[in-house]
């Protein structure tokens, strides 16, 4: 197969190993983008239909890149696409597809991190707070956490409300901003996820229907997934369980939005006979590089092993400057 030639063994075996759950542990540089469109590309080719395969990954450039590339490696004789999004776009196809089962309606806006600012802001107006001392960006976050841990703010109002004055406020304007979204027809991003989620667990019919679509699950940056995400996947891959993921053990991005490196730690517990595959190859850092990072993160204790090697050159010596300040920091980088 002519499209296997320039993988090395390891990215041949993510891309051949199609049937079942498979974790695999990349790291920095080691070509998974160019794994992902490949195994998609190789499903195709071997007669998954492409209405069958999902990719989910976290940004809107990494989803069209990823479109890009499996559009050029189908060619003109494509019958079809894959569906590739981000968790959020994800979301919307189902909510708009499915949604009214658990009353999303049929036609709904999306409010953006500014929109949801703002009606937060209106909701502690309405209270009587002082934004000062409790910004509705502080007020958003909280709320932002809650719902990715799947609560509900009838259910936060009633947990948090009498624990702290903090809290409390924050339980009472996010019941005002609820009303707000249903009044406008509107979800935030955090609905995305979280009806989604609510969507599949209440609504067998549903979540079979979800699970024949997409039969053949990727998922890019997996060890950046949080709780909810890491519910939406596995219940989308109950089924057929072709759940394939790809992370990196040793670096997490998303921890401040709530992401839980546990869900690619821990995935062979939720799939016990899932294939774990690690591409160890740097085509993209210097040696010298390479092997400081393997120096300082083989130092931390709740990882799976995994060692970066690189054939690059050595290339320049680390420097390391000590900045009395992030403007020092920022004046020598400059400089530089």
């Amino acid at each position: 197969m002519k499209y296997l030639e320039g993988l090395n063994e390891a990215q041949k075996r993510a891309v051949l190993a199609t049937d079942g759950p498979v974790s695999v542990l990349a790291g920095a540089g080691s070509g998974k983008t160019r794994v992902l469109t490949t195994r998609i590309y190789h499903l195709i080719r071997t007669g998954v239909l492409p209405e069958h395969i999902l990719a989910v990954t976290f940004t809107n450039k990494a989803a069209r890149e990823m479109r890009e590339r499996v559009r050029a490696m189908l060619g003109a004789d494509a019958t079809g696409t894959p569906f590739i999004a981000t968790f959020h776009g994800l979301g919307r196809e189902l909510l708009e597809r499915y949604g009214t089962a658990i009353g999303v309606p049929r036609f709904f806006s999306v409010y953006d991190r500014d929109d949801s600012e703002r009606a937060i802001g209106a909701a502690l107006k309405a209270l009587d707070v002082e934004t000062k001392e409790h910004s509705p960006r502080a007020v958003l976050g909280r709320i932002s956490r809650a719902k990715g841990e799947g609560a509900t703010a009838r259910e936060f109002y009633e947990k948090h409300a009498r624990s702290s004055f903090g809290a409390r406020i924050a339980a009472e304007a996010w019941l005002k901003y609820e009303k707000t979204l249903a009044d406008e027809k509107a979800l935030d991003f955090d609905d995305l996820i979280a009806l989604p989620v609510r969507l599949l667990e209440a609504h067998a019919d549903v979540r079979e229907a979800a699970q024949e679509r997409w039969r053949y699950l990727h998922i890019d940056e997996y060890q950046d997934t949080n709780a909810l995400q890491g519910r939406l996947a596995n219940l989308l891959a109950g089924k057929h369980r072709n759940l394939f993921v790809v992370g990196d053990i040793d670096q997490t991005i998303y921890t401040w939005r709530g992401a839980t490196i546990e869900n690619l730690l821990e995935f062979d517990r939720d799939y016990p006979n899932a294939e774990t595959i690690i591409l160890s190859e740097n085509y993209r850092s210097s040696k010298n590089l390479v092997d400081a990072a393997n120096a300082i993160i083989e130092k931390n204790k709740n990882r799976k092993e995994k060692y970066s090697t690189t054939r690059n050159a050595p290339g320049e010596p680390i420097v390391m400057h000590i900045a009395l300040s992030a403007e020092d920091e920022a004046r020598w980088i400059a400089g530089k």
